[in-house]
C-alpha cells in the first residue's frame, strides 16, 4: 500500500515575499575594460555592515561580450577601509563621473547637499558607464564569475581600447573552467558582492522625498 503523502502547509503563504538576493554576474571572454549599461540600480542596507548601499546590474555593450551581466555592490555611506580612511560616498562619486556627471556638475550638487538615494538610482538607470573587470574564483562553489573591481571614465576606457590595451586574457584556471561548463562560454554564476562579503540588499519600503529638478539634472 503506498504512503499516504502530506499536504502542503500554506501557513503564512499571504505574508510571504520572494527572498532579496540571488544575485549573479558572468564570467566575462577576458579581464580588462568594458562599456556597459545600468540596467538597474537599488539601494539598501548591507547584511553584514551597517553601510548602506546600491547593487547595480551592468550588462555588456562590447560586441566581444555583447549582453553579458556584471553585478557589482557599491556603498555609499561610511567610511571604506583605505589607508587614509575615505568616505564611501566617494565610491559612488566615481560611478557618477563614469557615467558623465562633470566636475562642475559635482561642485554645483555639493552646493545642494543631500539627494534621496532613490533617486539617484532612478536617474543612473539606463546610462553608460565604464568599468574594469576581473576574474574571480568563488570558494564557496568553485565557481569564476567576472568581478567589477572599479569605474573608470570614458576617456581612460577610449584611451586603453584604442591602444588595444583594454583587454587581458583569462586566468588559465578561469578559461578551463569557462571551456568545462560549455565549448568555451562563460556560464551564469553566483558572484560575491564587492565590499559586502556576498551580503544582499534589503531595498527600502519607504518612499523617498522628491529631489528638486534642477539638482537631477545635474547628475
Amino acid at each position: 500500500m503506498a504512503d499516504t503523502l502530506p499536504p502542503l502547509d500554506f501557513s503564512g503563504a499571504g505574508a510571504w515575499e520572494r527572498p532579496q538576493g540571488g544575485q549573479s554576474s558572468q564570467l566575462l571572454s577576458h579581464d580588462g575594460d568594458f562599456e556597459v549599461t545600468i540596467a538597474d540600480a537599488v539601494a539598501g542596507k548591507s547584511k553584514s555592515s551597517e553601510n548602506y548601499q546600491v547593487i547595480f546590474t551592468l550588462v555588456v555593450s562590447d560586441d566581444d561580450n555583447k549582453g553579458k551581466k556584471l553585478v557589482t555592490y557599491v556603498p555609499y555611506t561610511g567610511m571604506a577601509k583605505s589607508d587614509p580612511p575615505r568616505p564611501n560616498a566617494h565610491r559612488l562619486f566615481e560611478v557618477l563621473d563614469s557615467t558623465g556627471t562633470t566636475k562642475e556638475k559635482r561642485e554645483k550638487l555639493e552646493a545642494v547637499g543631500k539627494m534621496p538615494i532613490e533617486q539617484i538610482c532612478e536617474t543612473l538607470k539606463g546610462r553608460t558607464c565604464y568599468v574594469t573587470a576581473r576574474a574571480e574564483l568563488y570558494d564557496k562553489t568553485g565557481n569564476w564569475s567576472s568581478k567589477a573591481g572599479f569605474f573608470l571614465s570614458k576617456e581612460r576606457y577610449e584611451a586603453n581600447k584604442a591602444i588595444n590595451a583594454h583587454r587581458t586574457a583569462l586566468p588559465p584556471e578561469a578559461a578551463a573552467w569557462a571551456a568545462q561548463r560549455g565549448g568555451g562560454s562563460a556560464a551564469a554564476v553566483a558572484a560575491p558582492a564587492a565590499g559586502t562579503n556576498g551580503a544582499a540588499a534589503h531595498v527600502a519600503a519607504a518612499a523617498a522625498p522628491a529631489a528638486s529638478q534642477a539638482a537631477t539634472d545635474l547628475l
